[in-house]
């Protein structure tokens, strides 16, 4: 479920409200006492202006072990993800996933395709469940994967703040379907939720007043959940936990060049030809990335690798063809690549 940013907390556009009419009513506001309350309507507000970020998430569910790694922007909604599935008893190796979700579409990287700059691999674009068979990615690695952006959505959906242990810990109410849906499609279907909103314990972490993680006990989401049975089994400390740092990172989140993308209803013949001549492509971007490398050896030592983040860079609208979204799906920054190294 997308919470709109203009559902902003009551009491903080009542306070701001108030300072628009009188200057007494913020004079009182900084006289109140700072109850938990404000705190968390304060910490959400910062989490909205910073907009963007970096977040990992991880659970463990069935001896299996899941963690996503990436970036994420509030507005428009965007995450450039790896999902990582491990099974925790059997000792296999991890299956991961590699994707970007903008407002209009899913694109999954194709993993022998992956050079440094990740915009110049080949990805698929749609559903990810299609898309890997296309792409040649474990089907086990996309099986649990999130619609949304449930890191994101958690702080957005809080209310009802209480004090936690410490000074840095606040005790709110998240939205379930907001936190149900980090434990993918599948488990938050067997949950048996509705529209209709069901309130679930979240521990806020602070820092500075700036929220950066959040923890949701499992045996919390089935208890709150109408048919919480399809997680009998979790134990008392098994939770869903959240850590965001790099607040207003500047990351790019437009879409891969058309020339770099397939979707998945394309015929068999279609989507062969493409990898063909897209692995043809990157072949010749590796070896001109490794040139460039070589030249730049003398230099100073620096990394001035074009998959770095955080640096700006000039401002590139998306292709506005039938095979991405368009260009209010973008924002400026350097390509997604270190989300994933």
């Amino acid at each position: 479920m997308r919470v709109s940013l203009s559902a902003r907390p009551l009491a903080v556009a009542a306070v701001l409200a108030g300072c628009a009419l009188s200057a007494s009513a913020c004079a009182e506001r900084d006289t109140e006492p700072i109850t938990a309350q404000l705190r968390l309507d304060d910490a959400i507000n910062e989490f909205n202006d910073d907009n963007t970020g970096s977040y990992q998430l991880d659970y463990t569910l069935d001896g299996t072990a899941r963690t996503d790694h990436g970036y994420y922007r509030v507005a428009p909604d965007s995450n450039g993800t790896l999902h990582t599935v491990i099974d925790t008893a059997g000792g296999s190796e991890a299956v991961s996933a590699r994707f970007l979700r903008t407002v209009a579409d899913t694109f999954l990287l194709v993993p022998e395709s992956a050079v440094a700059d990740v915009r110049n691999s080949c990805w698929v674009r749609g559903d990810l469940v299609d898309a890997a068979p296309v792409a040649g990615v474990d089907p086990l690695a996309v099986a649990d994967v999130p619609n949304s952006s449930p890191a994101v959505e958690v702080v957005l959906s809080l209310r009802a703040a209480e004090e936690g242990e410490s000074d840095d810990e606040l005790i709110a109410q998240a939205n379930l379907r907001a936190a149900a849906a980090a434990l993918g499609p599948q488990v938050m279907r067997s949950l048996g939720l509705t529209r209709a909103r069901i309130d679930v314990p979240a521990t806020i972490t602070l820092d500075d007043d700036r929220i950066v993680g959040w923890r949701i006990l499992l045996s919390d989401i089935a208890e709150a959940a109408p048919d919480g049975e399809a997680l009998d089994d979790v134990g008392d400390s098994d939770a869903i936990e959240v850590v965001f740092t790099e607040p207003r990172i500047s990351v790019d989140f437009s879409p891969p060049a058309t020339d770099r993308t397939i979707n998945t209803k394309r015929s068999d013949s279609q989507v062969a030809a493409f990898l063909e001549s897209c692995a043809v492509d990157v072949e010749s971007d590796a070896t001109d990335e490794s040139d460039d490398v070589a030249s730049d050896e003398s230099t100073d030592g620096t990394d001035e690798e074009s998959g770095s983040l955080g640096d700006p860079v000039e401002e590139a609208d998306a292709p506005t063809t039938d095979e991405s979204p368009t260009a209010d799906s973008t924002e400026s920054g350097d390509p997604l690549s270190s989300p994933f190294d």
